[in-house]
């Protein structure tokens, strides 16, 4: 999902976060405030009053700026879990897609009833990437209560936002939805989707079969699907099907040459490493 916010980022001209450009910003609710001096505060936040700091990141987390405002949350998640949830619930309704969606990801460290039900609403969002960072928190979360919302993302329009609502039914362990899932992947053309099927079904059914069709997405003409399939991969490694990743991703290896697929297929591979390590102690 990090990837996803990412991309989204460069394709709007987004080149990271550069202090003396927004050295300040004000808006109808809040006072001017030095961003330059807030950020160097909250560097020190030991010194400050809890209530000081809060208060300090809260303003900042106001600015219409997403990098301002993704450089506060890093902030926002060292306070109580209370006020950091009550945050990203309203930093979820924001305009800015990219401020929902960032939000929306860390939603995913905390599994409670009031994220899940948020979750619930922004995954029907008009907006396919706020459908997508919402699929996934509520799979990482597992959150059971989202399983019928999941099963209608199965008919999203964007191909992502179904195989992503896919992968969270399989993290959830819904075996309800398998035969959904199965129906989807048969109507299914496009592989970035295909692909979340397959770590869906294997999670559902522990059947190498899906493996090895994981393992035949690294022939995609898509760097992303070969990405997607070396990621997914790293999540599924167990006893049964250890010797069998193992022996084809050395191949894949060294017949891939794009950066992005080595890098992730180099994850993979340390994944394997550190679960044979596990096993043989």
């Amino acid at each position: 999902m990090g990837e996803l916010i990412r991309e989204a980022k460069l394709q709007k001209g987004w080149c990271g976060f550069r202090m003396p450009y927004f050295r300040k910003f004000s808006n109808s609710k809040f006072k001017e405030i030095n961003i330059e001096e807030a950020f160097s505060k909250l560097n020190n936040v030991e010194e400050l009053d809890l209530e000081e700091a809060f208060g300090l990141v809260k303003r900042l987390l106001g600015s219409k700026n997403s990098d301002i405002v993704s450089k506060s949350m890093d902030f926002l998640m060292k306070f109580d879990d209370d006020k950091v949830i009550s945050m990203l619930i309203e930093l979820s309704k924001r305009r800015s897609i990219l401020i929902k969606c960032e939000a929306i990801e860390r939603m995913s460290l905390f599994p409670v009833n009031s994220v899940i039900q948020t979750l619930v609403k922004t995954i029907r969002d008009k907006n396919s990437l706020v459908r997508i960072c919402s699929a996934e928190s509520l799979g990482v979360i597992k959150a059971k209560e989202a399983v019928q919302v999941l099963r209608e993302a199965l008919l999203d329009e964007d191909r992502l936002a179904r195989g992503y609502a896919a992968e969270a039914l399989g993290q959830i362990g819904d075996k309800g939805s398998r035969e959904l899932i199965s129906e989807a992947l048969r109507r299914e053309r496009r592989n970035d989707a295909k692909v979340r099927y397959y770590y869906a079904l294997y999670m559902l059914d522990n059947n190498d079969e899906y493996i090895l069709k994981i393992l035949q997405m690294f022939n995609s003409k898509s760097y992303q699907v070969r990405c997607a399939a070396a990621n997914l991969l790293s999540d599924l490694i167990n006893k049964d099907n250890l010797k069998l990743i193992k022996r084809r991703i050395s191949l894949i290896y060294k017949k891939e040459k794009t950066p992005a697929v080595r890098y992730s297929l180099e994850n993979l591979i340390g994944s394997i490493k550190l679960y044979d390590q596990r096993e043989s102690t």
